[in-house]
């Protein structure tokens, strides 16, 4: 009987035991979560939730970003194209204030520089220069052979036109000119020897006045953009008196004037007159003797509607001066 009685006490105080060793665990747990001390198990699970989390947050945000990146970009690059779609210019198209297109402003020379480089007013010793220069045009019969040829052979000219020429009925004709990359002058309203020099001698005012209305006859068919400076003289500077003063009225208006240092011989009277192509390039060759080699060579033909041989011996003229190192600009 004590015996049973000592078993139950014994297994009270272990009940008990157990009990309190609940309760002390319990407590423990409690502590750990509250105070963040959990264990190592647990902890991982806390950093991979976090992490997760972090994952998530980072890919919205990064979502966020790839969507407003690309507006961004598309933002800009149409500002981009914008602005570089301003920027863009024809290079066939004129250039604002000029004689000539915008392409031909690489090759295009001071029309007062070229003068006093070839009357050996001024000294030059960069590369050899041509110019090709067409007087008396423009017309829709020689003036588009000549063109056809000079684009054909990759070069440029400047075309002398006489301002009553210049009309709607020569619109494509003087705009094929600019275009394809030549330049333009004047050449005189009128071409009347009578009126720009009575009796031989220069008339300043009625020069001044010629070269205004062909100017204006110009910016009609072009615009206001157009502008040239560049005038010679009919029949030529060296030919009539009171040219100083004729000069001082050009430049009251902007002009320039220039004459040549070679020639075909095409305007020359009858009886000196090339008669053929290969008599015209012989002309030219013989005609560059008469004046100093300055590196610059103004070559004086015309494109009236007479002119086939001109246009017939152009090429082989085109090749003499490639032949002999030139390269080819325009004036302005």
């Amino acid at each position: 009987m004590k015996k049973k009685r000592n078993q139950k006490g014994m297994i009270s105080v272990l009940l008990a035991v157990v009990i309190l060793g609940i309760f002390l665990i319990s407590g423990m747990m409690t502590y750990a979560v509250s105070s963040g001390r959990l264990p190592l198990h647990a902890k991982k699970a806390e950093i991979a939730e976090a992490h997760a989390l972090e994952v998530s947050s980072n890919s919205t945000s990064s979502a966020e970003n790839e969507t407003s990146i690309p507006e961004t970009s598309a933002s800009t690059t149409e500002t981009s194209s914008t602005e570089e779609a301003v920027e863009i210019k024809d290079p066939a198209q004129l250039a604002p204030g000029k004689n000539h297109n915008d392409a031909a402003s690489e090759y295009a020379y001071s029309t007062a520089e070229v003068r006093g480089i070839i009357n050996g007013e001024i000294s030059y010793e960069g590369p050899r220069v041509c110019f090709l220069t067409f007087d008396d045009g423009a017309n829709g019969v020689i003036t588009p052979k000549i063109l056809d040829i000079l684009k054909a052979e990759g070069v440029p000219a400047t075309f002398f036109v006489v301002g009553k020429e210049v009309g709607e009925a020569m619109r494509p004709v003087l705009t094929r000119e600019i275009q394809e990359g030549n330049a333009i002058g004047i050449h005189s309203f009128n071409h009347d020897y009578g009126l720009l020099y009575p009796n031989g001698t220069a008339n300043p005012g009625q020069i001044k006045n010629e070269a205004i209305q062909a100017q204006t006859a110009l910016k009609t068919l072009f615009g206001d953009d157009f502008r040239t400076n560049v005038w010679r003289y009919p029949g030529g500077h060296m030919s009539f008196s009171n040219m100083k003063a004729a000069d001082a009225a050009l430049a009251e208006s902007g002009m320039e004037w220039i004459d040549w240092d070679a020639m075909t011989g095409d305007a020359e009277p009858a009886s000196r007159r090339p008669k053929n192509a290969q008599e015209a390039v012989a002309f030219q060759e013989k005609s560059m003797a008469v004046y100093p080699d300055n590196q610059m060579r103004v070559v004086l033909m015309h494109d009236a509607e007479d002119k086939n041989i001109t246009v017939e011996a152009l090429p082989q003229i085109i090749e003499f001066y490639r032949q002999n190192g030139y390269t080819f600009g325009v004036l302005e």
